[in-house]
């Protein structure tokens, strides 16, 4: 029997919690309280790994830093002919997350700040050529990152960040639309954290190939 999805809700949810937790604990650990923005990348992809794999009911394992091409070529999304350099192939996924029988069904990359889909372009025409042949086993593209901003005349922060990743969702619909791409986009966020003037929230741009 071929192994089914993986529960993409709980991990979506745990990418999240990772997220948060990592935010908190870099401000907890930096004089003046520093946000998530401004730590190494690697720290939030360490804490949503370490939180994706605290399930004892999983049935799935990841790695950090995988071969982009190896990643899709293991999962059978590679055939035969030329492959666009567009696609990036020669680079890394942050995550990967397997199957027991060792075939990869979700790919996340992780990102610091974001404010516009321009900063998520590149990765998801990679994430995109992931998932459009439908042999490929991979199942989910996923792009976690946290958005900030401080309180301005114009709006408040909280609701500025929540602006941020509406605009985000509907670009990365458009960009999809364009490019006539078999593939739906959706965001998740987390609860939208208030600091005195400014406020933060993690969010996690799902994209699935449509059908």
């Amino acid at each position: 029997m071929m192994p089914g999805p993986l529960p993409i809700d709980d991990i979506i949810r745990r990418t999240l919690r990772g997220i948060g937790r990592a935010h908190r604990d870099y401000a907890a650990w930096t004089p003046g309280g520093e946000w998530l923005w401004q730590a190494p990348e690697y720290m939030a992809t360490v804490y949503v790994a370490r939180e994706i794999c605290k399930t004892k009911s999983r049935r799935y394992y990841l790695t950090l830093e995988s071969n982009a091409g190896q990643t899709i070529h293991d999962a059978g999304g590679i055939g035969k002919g030329r492959v666009s350099p567009e696609s990036r192939l020669g680079g890394k996924f942050d995550i990967v997350l397997y199957r027991a029988d060792k075939s990869p069904r979700i790919v996340i990359e992780m990102k610091k700040q974001v404010s516009s889909f321009t900063q998520l372009e590149q990765d998801s025409y990679r994430i995109c050529n992931t998932l459009r042949n439908p042999s490929n086993k991979v199942q989910r593209g996923l792009m976690a990152f946290c958005t900030s901003w401080n309180d301005t005349k114009v709006a408040s922060a909280r609701e500025r960040v929540a602006e941020i990743l509406d605009r985000v969702q509907h670009n990365a619909r458009e960009y999809l639309k364009n490019r006539r791409l078999v593939v739906n986009a959706s965001m998740h966020r987390g609860r939208i954290r208030e600091d005195g003037n400014s406020a933060w929230v993690p969010a996690v741009l799902e994209m699935k190939r449509a059908g």
